[in-house]
């Protein structure tokens, strides 16, 4: 498995972790079931995943840019600093799932497996 993908695993179960926590059963729910596919190399969540964190960096952008011009000079500076941490996150995801590396761990993964070392 790439150190990268480990790395991007980690931050889905804290967000698993952290949405537990919070009693946000349906967001947990999802995040576990995204981070299990994963985890066994399905190229369809992959391609989810891809295509969410496309969204949610377009949301966070436009969160930090309102939130930057609209509340007072402190409170808008740490909030565009929340935001710029989901840029961030949402970034590493789409770097992290579109490298070859990554792919092809992912495809041998999800190959019977006496067809992985072929």
């Amino acid at each position: 498995m790439p150190n990268k993908l480990k790395v991007l695993i980690s931050l889905q179960v804290i967000s698993a972790f952290l949405n537990l926590i919070l009693t946000k059963w349906i967001a947990a729910g999802v995040g576990i079931a995204l981070l299990i596919g994963l985890v066994k190399g399905h190229e369809g969540v992959r391609t989810i995943l891809i295509g969410l964190n496309f969204i949610g960096l377009a949301v966070m952008v436009f969160m930090g840019i309102a939130t930057f011009s609209a509340i007072g000079h402190t409170v808008g500076q740490i909030a565009f600093g929340v935001a710029m941490l989901g840029v961030a996150h949402t970034s590493f995801s789409i770097w992290c799932l579109q490298q070859p590396d990554v792919q092809d761990w992912m495809y041998k993964k999800s190959l019977p497996e006496g067809l992985r070392d072929l």
